[in-house]
């Protein structure tokens, strides 16, 4: 979390991510409440991102090399 304050109003930037076993980096919103304690604006600096497993990239690849060698063969014998 991190914050500013400026002449009419605080800047407030928070961390969020999706409820959960969530893995990946955290997204980030951004608050402007005026000295009041008004939110003046909000927004969404960046959305949380997940981290795509290993073992998933593993096994796409895996299947492409194998149809790419079944349509090699196939092209040659035939």
């Amino acid at each position: 979390m991190e914050q500013e304050e400026g002449e009419d109003y605080y800047v407030v930037t928070m961390s969020f991510r999706p409820e959960g076993d969530f893995r990946g980096s955290p997204g980030q919103e951004q608050f402007f409440v005026e000295k009041e304690g008004r939110v003046a604006h909000r927004q969404v600096l960046a959305l949380p991102k997940a981290r795509r497993s290993p073992v998933l990239w593993g096994a796409v690849v895996f299947v492409a090399v194998i149809t790419v060698a079944i349509a090699g063969v196939v092209f040659a014998t035939g």
